[in-house]
């Protein structure tokens, strides 16, 4: 059960929602429209922090992501991004895996290790916001343009740190759903306790269960 005894900050629901939503999506079957959305989300996520690393361009990456989709002639291109963010959501997917993982086996006084980069801590003077930005630079991480798989995942590893950190996220509201036929993860923002992913799953769940207690009286 997830430990509550802890106040939560408030999170921006937009961005958890964009998130969740970027990690859960079935991407395969998607149409061009609802991938590109998909990556618009996956966007939004970066970009939160696009202030705090100004050379990486958060933002712009929605350019880089969807080049050559809507094209006419793009179905190869549709493709070989759909296997690249597929990659990608895998690699996230197993990150929350290992949090729920090592929530449920902990043993106590032991901290595991979730993501471990090499990098630069970085200090920067913002004298148009008066303010100082505070950051951490991996060694993998560069601003050239180009898409690579394993550059991505250190950048979703470092915004993802930067998101859990800033937020203060608690590793035992990290969830997995639990209808046996989705693999979707959550995030519990309130106190009250949830087991599923969504609000259809959890009545397919119901709906479910229930037609299995009919069945079983049925038999009997």
């Amino acid at each position: 059960m997830p430990n509550l005894s802890k106040p939560m900050i408030k999170i921006d629901k937009d961005v958890l929602d964009n998130f969740i939503e970027f990690v859960n999506a079935d991407i395969q079957p998607m149409d061009k429209a609802d991938f590109v959305r998909i990556l618009i989300k996956y966007t939004e996520f970066l970009g939160q922090y696009d202030a705090n690393y100004p050379y990486l361009s958060l933002r712009g990456k929605y350019k880089r992501y969807t080049a050559g989709i809507m094209e006419d002639e793009s179905r190869e291109v549709l493709d070989q991004r759909k296997d690249f963010f597929k990659q990608l959501q895998s690699h996230l997917r197993s990150r929350l895996q290992t949090i729920i993982n090592s929530v449920e086996s902990v043993t106590a006084g032991e901290a595991d290790t979730l993501i471990e980069m090499k990098g630069s801590r970085r200090v920067l003077i913002d004298p148009n916001n008066d303010k100082f930005l505070f950051g951490f630079w991996p060694d993998t991480v560069k601003s050239d343009g180009q898409l690579g798989i394993e550059e991505e995942k250190d950048l979703a590893d470092l915004i993802f740190l930067d998101y859990i950190q800033t937020n203060e996220f608690m590793p035992s509201r990290f969830g997995k759903c639990g209808w046996e036929k989705c693999e979707g993860f959550y995030y519990q923002r309130t106190a009250k306790e949830r087991i599923y992913c969504s609000t259809r799953c959890a009545n397919a769940s119901n709906q479910s269960k229930f037609l299995a207690k009919q069945k079983q009286k049925e038999s009997g």
